[in-house]
């Protein structure tokens, strides 16, 4: 994959590329606290596919260059960034494909500019009232404060506790290596920029926003595909059975033994949700 870079109206946002350019364009959005390397397994496999895929790290904690101060942090406001790239990036009709907080704003850039969507993939990932799952809003409550923020994140430089039940291990049923989630949480740490931005968007999010956005997926016509991982208690599978029913076109393909992060669990069967819904 290619390391690159786009300057948006928000700031500079980094991504990795890889496939034909003449490809059908897959944009991928994460979630909170971690980066676009969540993605680079299934990447390679619809790279390999044909499809051109566009893997940007977003400013969710786990990015290297700081937003400017006029970024706006609401959920709609990161609908806003996505589309932004699009524009950046000349694709008019790409596949979004959307992962735990990620998936909340690729719902927002469906229910702000549904032209813009060719196709639509979500793994597990907030909907409704679920936005975020408890105990991770009480954990936005807390970066709302820079200090706060900080001081909860200190005993996550433990590789035991970073991966454990108090760190990133609810989110994937396989065990998690030191360096990956290591890399995920250096810039927070190590930056108070990017401690910034994320308290700037934890005093933004408002858990009620996302359920008006979710409705709209009523008049979403784009083919959506739902790849929900089952050994999941964060976003149940009755979470994925409500949202894909919303959708005109959605449909629901349970990962048997996948958690949260299902693209990291089950590189495979994203990809193949993803190539279905791209043909």
């Amino acid at each position: 994959m290619t390391n690159r870079s786009v300057e948006l109206p928000q700031g500079e946002i980094r991504y990795r590329e890889s496939g034909p350019n003449s490809g059908t364009p897959i944009v991928f959005v994460h979630g909170l606290l971690v980066d676009g390397s969540i993605w680079s397994n299934v990447a390679d496999r619809i790279s390999a596919e044909g499809l051109r895929s566009i893997v940007p790290t977003w400013p969710l904690g786990a990015h290297v260059e700081p937003m400017r101060s006029s970024a706006d942090w609401t959920l709609a406001g990161l609908g806003e960034m996505v589309l932004s790239f699009l524009d950046a990036m000349k694709l008019d009709d790409a596949v979004l494909v959307g992962s735990d907080t990620g998936g909340a704003i690729v719902q927002a850039v469906a229910a702000a500019s549904p032209e813009r969507v060719r196709a639509l993939t979500l793994t597990n990932c907030d909907a409704f009232d679920t936005f975020p799952p408890f105990p991770f809003n009480l954990q936005l409550h807390a970066f709302r404060h820079e200090p706060l923020g900080r001081l909860l994140m200190l005993p996550m430089r433990s590789a035991t506790l970073r991966n454990s039940r108090l760190g990133f291990g609810p989110l994937t049923s396989r065990r998690l290596s030191p360096s990956e989630s290591a890399a995920w949480i250096a810039p927070y740490r190590n930056s108070g920029a990017v401690r910034r931005d994320l308290a700037a968007y934890a005093r933004s999010w408002d858990a009620a926003s996302l359920k008006p956005i979710s409705l709209q997926m009523r008049s979403v016509l784009a083919p959506t595909s739902l790849c929900w991982g089952t050994d999941d208690k964060l976003f149940p599978v009755s979470l994925g059975r409500r949202l894909a029913d919303t959708f005109p076109n959605g449909s629901l393909r349970l990962v048997h033994g996948a958690g949260a992060l299902v693209s990291l669990d089950a590189p495979e069967a994203v990809a193949d949700s993803i190539t279905a819904c791209a043909s």
